[in-house]
């Protein structure tokens, strides 16, 4: 199952918005720019280019990015609008590494909370 309706950031003004105006993070698996949404909720634009690797590769790579953006909806600091532009680094990667390096960067970035042990 893919990523739900209104969890999809998808006009392109609101896109380029981002890009240009939003707080930009990188690592070796891609670079997210994220700014303070206009919704109840944060959504997600994913930008996998053609240099990424095949379609095979960039749409497994989508579909990790997107079940990660899905698993930390209630970690959410607000609503945010994200743009994820992935790198090669991305088609090599193992699971837990992307998802550290991807939960790292929304950290970073503010838009994610750290995740409580419960002690």
């Amino acid at each position: 199952m893919g990523l739900p309706r209104r969890l999809r950031l998808r006009e392109a003004g609101r896109i380029r918005e981002v890009m240009a105006h939003g707080r930009r993070v990188a690592t070796p698996f891609g670079v997210v720019h994220v700014l303070p949404g206009e919704t109840a909720h944060s959504r997600l634009c994913t930008a996998f280019a053609r240099r990424v690797g095949n379609a095979v590769a960039r749409n497994r790579g989508r579909r990790r990015v997107q079940e990660l953006f899905r698993g930390w909806e209630p970690r959410w600091r607000g609503a945010w609008d994200v743009v994820f532009r992935a790198r090669r680094d991305i088609v090599a990667a193992d699971g837990h590494a992307l998802a550290g390096a991807l939960e790292e960067l929304m950290m970073r970035a503010g838009a994610l909370e750290a995740v409580s042990d419960g002690r």
